[in-house]
């Protein structure tokens, strides 16, 4: 470990510095030696785990355990793996999610038959407070509520795609 010999080197050249016998003179003749005990941390740990413990029985315990974590950890990564909410039919006056987005711009688009139809282009910004909620973390300077019919309602961390509208369909924009 040359790293803690330079280190107890230095050391010993700082105590031999503050004077007044409180260092042994460092030179040719005067040596300090200064003895460094580490104690490895990353060993065995004395615990119930490694005393009463069969060899056997140690593999299977680590794959049991491994299984454990694995488990849990994709229990939070896709709050989508649970069971689905209920879907409820529309009524009319219902209110459905919102969607932020950042408008780019507006283009004609043709359909099939001839017709040109102007359209506006949205790029969708990602949600990220089911993120920051699951962390324990504030969100954001400014969030955005949608207030939502019981009828409309879906499950947190469903992704919103462009299907989420039809054709046709009136939404209510707000700007900056």
């Amino acid at each position: 470990m040359p790293g803690w010999r330079l280190l107890t080197q230095v050391g010993a050249q700082v105590l031999g510095r503050l004077g007044d016998g409180l260092g042994a003179a460092l030179g040719p003749g005067n040596r300090t030696h200064i003895w460094l005990f580490v104690r490895g941390l990353h060993g065995k740990s004395g615990t119930w785990w490694d005393e009463h413990l069969s060899e056997e029985n140690v593999p299977f315990i680590k794959q049991l355990v491994s299984d454990e974590d694995k488990a849990q950890l994709a229990s939070k990564l896709c709050p989508l793996k649970d069971e689905p909410w209920p879907i409820h039919p529309w009524e009319p006056g219902s209110f459905r999610v919102g969607l932020i987005a950042l408008k780019l711009g507006m283009m004609p688009l043709w359909t099939k038959d001839g017709q040109k139809h102007v359209v506006t282009l949205l790029q969708k910004a990602t949600s990220i407070l089911e993120f920051y909620r699951e962390l324990g973390l504030p969100p954001k300077q400014t969030v955005k509520i949608f207030n939502i019919t019981d009828n409309a309602a879906i499950k947190p961390g469903t992704p919103l795609y462009a299907a989420h509208f039809r054709p046709g369909q009136y939404v209510d924009v707000t700007a900056k």
